[in-house]
């Protein structure tokens, strides 16, 4: 039978990610005390640092410039698309 995989919890992954940022211990003896291995907290480690703006995050989305344009685009369009066929519309109307 095979060794049974650990699962570990958000709160101790963020807590032994914490603890590496402070860089009082080296990643070896990190891992020594939580049986794990060094490559393992340093992916937590940067997981942390690249996702920590997102607990700041108030919920709204930024959205960049070039998805705003073509949104833009979109709604230029459709615009023109419903003059041309309101002008259709009056013309054939008129006569």
């Amino acid at each position: 039978m095979g060794i049974k995989r650990r699962r570990m919890t958000p709160e101790f992954k963020v807590r032994v990610a914490i603890e590496a940022l402070h860089g009082e211990r080296m990643l070896n003896e990190l891992a020594g005390c939580y049986k794990l291995h060094q490559n393992q907290i340093g992916q937590w480690k940067k997981q942390l640092i690249e996702r920590a703006a997102g607990a700041f995050a108030d919920g709204r989305t930024v959205r960049g410039s070039e998805d705003r344009t073509s949104e833009l685009f979109q709604e230029i369009g459709r615009l023109q698309f419903e003059l041309e066929w309101l002008e259709k519309k009056l013309s054939a109307d008129a006569r």
